[in-house]
């Protein structure tokens, strides 16, 4: 085989891994939204925090500065902002039930925006009356490197809990990953989409390589009005990363779409003699792995492929060197 024929091969190849990781992507954005998967990690990470302590917490979470960002069906916000963090967290403090036993600590919540200063020596004192030693630790740090300013106490705060979620990010890109990688393993065997036989196959039909690989070059390139009809619609649209509209994106999976593909390259799992011959298992596995690099990798590795079978023109098939 010619190098425009591995070529062609690893452009039908990086658009398979992009739209399986479209999809894949789309189907943990619906589990992770359905499930509040981003709120239930932040309330994780600001319960840490908060040295594990639940009444603090959810009383952090009930202030109206944090429950206002949350959504209509989300059992807790996606995002807290980290001055709103902080403030909540401060006039949590005061009216904490504990701190509440004396008769000026709600008065003293009203106070905040009149004379934060003054709220120094109340904070530090609801600090003391804090059921947990943990959470009373930490903030007497705060409250100390603070000595009597209130906006620095804040910004101090805001230190604290911005290094925070930077744990809880790597936390959530890690359970998102496993989410991914288990929604990929169920798609791929569920279809049969093996690597090794769709290599196998596009060596074999030098006809249906230069097609499907003709098919994407043309989608990429595609003119804002040569896309086909049904994909008109999605031509304000922008549904992969980098530059293509929707109409290129819709055109670039329509390039494979059809009988052909199909019959080709996916093949129905309860085929038994398939499942126990082991270079079906390679091919799964290097699709799932594929597959797992994400959309964006693919659309970027797809992009400098294209270019690459554009830098000439594709030699036809009964060319002669003279």
């Amino acid at each position: 085989m010619n190098v425009s024929g591995i070529v062609d091969i690893t452009i039908v190849l990086c658009v398979v891994y992009l739209a399986l990781s479209v999809i894949v992507s789309h189907v943990n954005e619906v589990i992770a939204s359905g499930l509040n998967l981003r709120g239930r990690m932040l309330y994780a990470g600001v319960y840490k925090l908060l040295g594990s302590s639940a009444p603090l917490a959810e009383a952090v979470f009930a202030h109206p500065l944090v429950s206002s960002t949350q959504g209509k069906f989300q059992s807790y916000p996606t995002y807290i902002d980290a001055r709103t963090f902080s403030t909540a967290l401060w006039h949590s403090v005061l009216a904490h039930p504990t701190a509440a036993a004396d008769p000026g600590a709600v008065a003293a919540v009203t106070q905040a925006a009149a004379t934060p200063e003054a709220l120094i020596g109340d904070l530090k004192q609801a600090t003391e009356n804090l059921p947990s030693s943990a959470v009373r630790t930490q903030l007497n740090a705060l409250l100390t490197s603070a000595g009597s300013d209130y906006n620095a106490l804040l910004g101090n705060t805001d230190a604290w809990f911005n290094h925070q979620m930077d744990r809880v990010s790597g936390w959530y890109r890690r359970l998102i990953q496993w989410i991914i990688t288990v929604i990929t393993v169920v798609i791929v065997c569920c279809f049969g989409i093996d690597s090794v036989r769709i290599v196998t196959r596009l060596t074999a039909d030098s006809q249906l390589r230069t097609t499907l690989s003709s098919g994407v070059v043309e989608a990429v390139h595609a003119a804002p009005g040569n896309v086909p009809q049904q994909c008109a619609s999605a031509q304000s649209e922008t549904a992969l990363p980098g530059t293509l509209t929707g109409a290129q994106t819709c055109a670039l999976l329509a390039a494979l779409d059809g009988p052909a593909f199909r019959a080709a390259f996916i093949e129905a799992p309860w085929e038994e003699k398939q499942w126990g011959n082991g270079t079906h298992w390679l091919g799964l596995f290097i699709t799932i792995f594929a597959a797992t690099l994400g959309a964006p990798f693919w659309f970027d590795v797809l992009m400098r492929i294209v270019n690459v079978r554009l830098a000439g023109p594709k030699p036809s098939g009964d060319a002669t060197t003279n």
